[in-house]
């Protein structure tokens, strides 16, 4: 799996191939394993507020979670997407 969760060789075991809730892209998870990449990221009690706000159901890759923007007070649209890597 490259740095941003994408898949790019065998998952380990226990750990599942999951689709962005966000962007849509195909990611290793490892949440339902003893221990995933998305344990590292640590995120803002706004980014947590943005996160709740948008409804997304499931998980997001790394890329998406890593590049959350608190949504500024009063803001309806979710905030933009990171940029696809190329």
């Amino acid at each position: 799996m490259d740095r941003h969760g994408a898949i790019d060789r065998p998952i380990p075991v226990g750990w599942a191939t999951k689709t962005c809730a966000r962007c849509g892209r195909s990611f290793a998870c490892g949440a339902d394993a003893d221990s995933c990449w998305c344990d590292e990221v640590r995120l803002t009690d706004e980014q947590r507020a943005t996160l709740a706000e948008l409804g997304l159901v499931g998980c997001l890759c790394r890329e998406c979670l890593e590049g959350l923007e608190p949504r500024p007070r009063g803001e309806t649209t979710a905030p933009a997407m990171p940029p696809t890597p190329t």
